[in-house]
């Protein structure tokens, strides 16, 4: 479970930096910062009672998940925008814009049901 978590939280924490444009991962403070946004979470999820420390790797992984699903649609519209060197490849069909759109509403709505699930409030089927 810890090397999950650890996978995990370095992915998110590397995303973080770049995404945000923060600089340096070497920087203390911000280091720090970081760190505490990707770590909180999951501990305060394990430690308040309302989930399992599964369920917080679970919590982890799906938010980690749709982060790494959402954050690389936004890096290739901001490389298209500001982007100073030419594309070597050219994407068809499906890098238009209704198709990331879809991954995008794809990755947030399954975190949704996540939130969701945690509370109880769907169907014992699902």
């Amino acid at each position: 479970m810890l090397t999950s978590y650890w996978g995990l939280g370095g992915c998110l924490f590397t995303n973080i930096f770049d995404h945000f444009r923060l600089g340096s991962e070497q920087q203390t403070g911000k280091r720090l910062l970081v760190l505490v946004v990707v770590a909180l979470p999951p501990f305060l999820l394990a430690y308040s009672g309302i989930a399992s420390f599964v369920n917080a790797l679970y919590f982890a992984g799906t938010f980690g998940g749709v982060l790494m699903g959402i954050i690389p649609v936004l890096l290739l519209n901001a490389a298209r925008r500001r982007g100073d060197v030419s594309s070597e490849f050219v994407c068809g069909w499906y890098a238009h814009r209704s198709v990331q759109w879809l991954i995008v509403a794809t990755f947030f709505f399954s975190g949704v049901y996540a939130v969701i699930s945690l509370f109880g409030v769907l169907p014992e089927s699902w």
